[in-house]
């Protein structure tokens, strides 16, 4: 596998222009953090889901932004983890030099949405995600968190400790099961081989060692985070206790609390990018909705910093229960 570097992070939250605008907003925005012009991309992925988005919402994003023609751009639905994980793999099997993934996604109010399950009642004429909303159709946003809940029961101080790291020392624990609302918004990853981090004389933030890629339960979707994560520090010889912080994204707070307690991580070190009650900027806690998985990367390269920590992991499902996970090390070598 080529070395993958992480090379620059920008995150934009409810522009009144729409997500496709918050997209180019934080795409412009990560170039200009790194230095780096816009001609110099190799490729684009867009991570685009949303009921509300339009049809052919990246040859939007790419006009919008003024990129070349000839840049490939591609849509990774249904979210940035995909296009991030899609990215990585086209710089390591060596055909991108310099690329980014872009999270974008339209805000939804709906239960349904908010948990990411399919919706039965609009047929999404793939016969996969029809069986899924069939299958799931019962499953509403209380339940889902029940029966995930069920899977990591907390007692009152592991309630209190969830509450405190998450939403403060003030917090109270009863508050816990509640479900964030969604905001629309869009989240930039630069990500660079060693050959593009040298010609572009690039800083990293960090480098991703390892990738992990499972499948789960389609009723137990967020598990598969868990299994993505397991896969990944697995393959550097690693457990989870040896991260000093991690980022698991999740659509309400027990499956967050589910797959912190599968890698039994504490709450002190699963809270960096706390999912649907992660902070957000210059607001309540918020779910990011568009932001989701890559806005989990800020917070957890600062995280590392604070405690002088090496290493580092983001992990986050799809609705059809496709974990996908990424180990960071600040340790680079060029």
């Amino acid at each position: 596998m080529r070395e993958i570097y992480l090379v620059a992070l920008s995150l934009v939250e409810g522009t009144p222009n729409g997500p496709e605008a918050a997209a180019v907003a934080a795409l412009h925005a990560a170039l200009g953090s790194a230095g780096v012009k816009l001609g110099a991309l190799d490729e684009l992925r867009l991570g685009a889901a949303g009921p509300d988005l339009p049809p052919g919402v990246d040859r939007r994003v790419a006009l919008a932004a003024g990129l070349p023609p000839r840049l490939p751009t591609t849509r990774c639905p249904p979210g940035g983890a995909e296009a991030l994980f899609g990215l990585c793999e086209a710089i390591s099997g060596g055909w991108c030099g310099l690329g980014m993934a872009i999270g974008l996604q339209a805000g939804a109010a709906a239960e349904a949405a908010a948990l990411g399950l399919p919706d039965p009642a609009r047929p999404a004429a793939d016969p996969l995600s029809d069986e899924l909303a069939w299958r799931l159709a019962p499953t509403d946003l209380a339940a889902a968190a029940a029966l995930l809940a069920a899977h990591a029961p907390l007692d009152e101080a592991g309630a209190a400790a969830w509450a405190h790291a998450l939403l403060g020392p003030d917090a109270d624990p009863a508050t816990l099961p509640q479900a964030a609302p969604i905001a629309a918004g869009a989240s930039a990853c630069l990500l660079a081989s060693a050959e593009a981090l040298a010609e572009h004389k690039l800083q990293p933030l960090a480098r991703i060692v390892s990738l992990g890629l499972t499948g789960a339960d389609p009723a137990l979707w967020p598990m598969a985070a868990a299994a993505a994560a397991e896969q990944a520090l697995h393959r550097l010889g690693f457990a989870p206790g040896d991260l000093r912080a991690a980022a698991l994204d999740a659509a309400a707070l027990p499956a967050l609390v589910a797959v912190a307690e599968r890698l039994q991580l504490p709450p002190h070190r699963a809270a960096a990018g706390a999912g649907a009650l992660g902070p957000r900027p210059g607001g309540p806690r918020a779910h990011l909705g568009a932001a989701d998985p890559l806005a989990r990367l800020r917070p957890l390269i600062d995280a590392l910093e604070a405690v002088d920590g090496r290493f580092g992991l983001l992990a986050a499902a799809s609705g059809a229960g496709v974990g996908r996970a990424f180990v960071l090390d600040r340790e680079f070598y060029v």
